[in-house]
């Protein structure tokens, strides 16, 4: 059975300025290929920045829950509305 390569979550935001926004999930070997990959797979907006972080690595800063990402057995594809 192959293993499952890491999910890393994807957020950008169109113009300085502008909140950042979460706009989608990305499965990738590790975070050099993630970065190519979320350029590549969210150009649908000319991003003026975009930021990828490791699934793993996103904690809850909320007092009542121990993790913000529920553990997902792989990333949602772009189409398919996970934004």
């Amino acid at each position: 059975m192959a293993r499952q390569e890491p999910v890393f979550e994807v957020f950008a935001r169109i113009a300085p300025g502008d909140p950042m926004s979460h706009i989608g999930t990305l499965n990738a070997p590790g975070i050099e290929l993630a970065r190519v990959y979320a350029w590549r797979i969210y150009d649908e907006e000319d991003w003026s920045e975009m930021w990828v972080a490791p699934r793993d690595a996103i904690v809850s800063a909320h007092p009542n829950q121990e993790r913000a990402v529920a553990p997902l057995s792989g990333a949602a594809s772009p189409d398919s509305g996970a934004a």
